[in-house]
């Protein structure tokens, strides 16, 4: 009898241990690891209309500091993957739900929005390796990570989107939780299976005008008051 409670125990807690949560250091955003920029000279390769068609204008430069200008979230899905070059490969990528901002402090670095060390992800099981990476956008696509997904994937709602829109992924990280509890497995570093990606690319998936372009807008709209003061 004790044996067979000893060997359903055992089962019990391997099992357990197969189906717990594992836990990652979501807040050890190091700047030397993951920084990101706005790239306004060349649209989202995502975007298979404009994939890495120049637009002649804008540049290159440091996130904003200002607040809750652009989100960044941990997505995650099964080790081996790599960084998804259409939008429909980055629907099979798993939403973390954790998310960070821009820091106030320092242009182009982040801090975490929620979520600390040793931050529980539902879906990530211990032991097993995922691969990770972060999406970045700026607030124009979306309040949160599926609405800005939504937006990419409508032609009319990017055509709504008020101003330059932007979105960029990370480099591919390769992580496997070990356990529960304060730190949980690191995201960024050097060691070449985590998240080592400075200067992330969030480029541009909606329009900007080119100068004359705008220009001739311009003078167009002075022409048709014109006529109209003549009527």
């Amino acid at each position: 009898m004790k044996k067979i409670a000893i060997t359903v125990f055992s089962v019990l807690a391997v099992t357990g241990a197969a189906f717990a949560q594992g836990t990652v250091n979501f807040s050890s955003f190091v700047p030397t690891y993951i920084t990101a920029q706005t790239n306004s000279t060349v649209f989202s390769p995502l975007m298979p209309a404009n994939g890495g068609q120049a637009t002649g204008v804008g540049g290159v430069a440091a996130t904003s500091t200002a607040a809750l200008g652009y989100y960044y979230e941990l997505l995650f899905t099964a080790s081996g993957a790599v960084k998804p070059t259409t939008l429909s490969s980055l629907g099979t990528w798993t939403d973390s739900t954790f998310f960070a901002n821009d820091s106030t402090a320092s242009a182009g670095r982040l801090i975490a929005g929620n979520g600390t060390a040793g931050t529980a992800v539902t879906g990530m099981a211990v032991g097993t390796a995922y691969s990770v990476m972060l999406a970045g956008w700026s607030v124009n696509l979306g309040a949160n990570y599926a609405a800005a997904l939504a937006t990419l994937n409508s032609q009319s709602a990017l055509g709504s989107v008020v101003g330059p829109g932007f979105f960029g992924l990370s480099n591919v990280g390769q992580v496997t939780p070990t356990g529960t509890g304060s730190p949980g497995v690191g995201l960024f570093g050097n060691t070449g299976t985590l998240i080592n990606s400075a200067n992330t690319q969030l480029d541009l998936v909606t329009p900007v005008p080119e100068p004359a372009t705008m220009v001739l807008a311009g003078l167009g709209g002075l022409s048709l008051l014109a006529l109209r003061r003549k009527k």
